[in-house]
């Protein structure tokens, strides 16, 4: 079972002193961050949460240097709508990783992963080493399947009730002042074009139509016109398309 969820459009920033260290987080919630999701016990799920159509997330960690950091996502399920209810305890997806995310971003972000008490709450941290660089992202995927012991089928599934993506870093002074975690316009870059006759290019939004455009030239006048060569319907974070490689002119005889 698949389901694809958006985040909104604003990152709330907070800051706590706890234990003269000072904390703070950096969050967006999934909207919806609640749905009904029929399961069968032990049925494989794929949940997936992105950035706003046309948006990417911006991971800047800047020159701050904190004392631990890590970027989590967080949900849990329920029974009946009764949480806990006859769930086997320290569930946990078995892959959580970035969608659509540039080369510097890390490959996968479960290397720790704690449970609540009662088995409900899943969370997944990244290793504080891999979050020393800046990086852009799509959104997160977790896969899985969930157990519910003895209860056997499930008619809620919830999505943790409280910002679900979230960027945390610890401090032993202050905080740098700029953001760690923000939204962008997705950038459209064209990322190769080939000898093949093929140009790839990243950065529109999935389930949108990209149109190709040429131009004969960026500087001299006149001829600086973008026109339309074709329109691509998008279906991935990376796409390919035929562009113009040869061409031939044929005299056609006046009638």
């Amino acid at each position: 079972m698949s389901h694809v969820l958006y985040t909104s459009n604003t990152v709330i920033r907070t800051a706590e002193l706890m234990d003269e260290r000072l904390y703070v987080r950096e969050e967006v919630r999934a909207m919806p961050y609640s749905l009904v999701a029929d399961f069968q016990s032990g049925e494989a799920y794929s949940f997936t949460v992105l950035a706003p159509p046309g948006m990417l997330f911006s991971y800047d960690p800047g020159t701050s240097t904190p004392v631990s950091v890590n970027l989590r996502v967080g949900f849990y399920f329920t029974e009946n709508g009764q949480v806990g209810s006859g769930l086997s305890p320290q569930q946990h997806p078995d892959v959580v990783e970035f969608v659509g995310a540039s080369a510097s971003a890390p490959d996968l972000i479960n290397g720790t992963l704690n449970a609540r008490a009662d088995g409900t709450g899943i969370y997944t941290a990244a290793d504080a080493a891999t979050l020393t660089q800046a990086f852009f992202f799509q959104g997160f995927r977790f896969t899985g399947s969930v157990q519910f012991g003895t209860a056997g089928a499930m008619t809620y599934y919830h999505i943790y009730d409280y910002n679900n993506i979230a960027f945390e870093a610890e401090f032993n002074g202050a905080a740098p002042d700029h953001q760690f975690l923000s939204l962008v316009q997705s950038p459209v870059m064209i990322d190769s074009i080939r000898g093949n006759g093929t140009m790839t290019f990243s950065g529109v939004a999935t389930g949108t139509t990209a149109v190709i455009e040429w131009a004969a030239s960026l500087t001299e006048a006149g001829r600086t016109n973008w026109h339309t060569l074709t329109t691509v319907p998008v279906t991935g974070t990376v796409m390919t398309n035929d562009v113009p490689m040869f061409f031939r002119v044929r005299g056609i005889p006046a009638p």
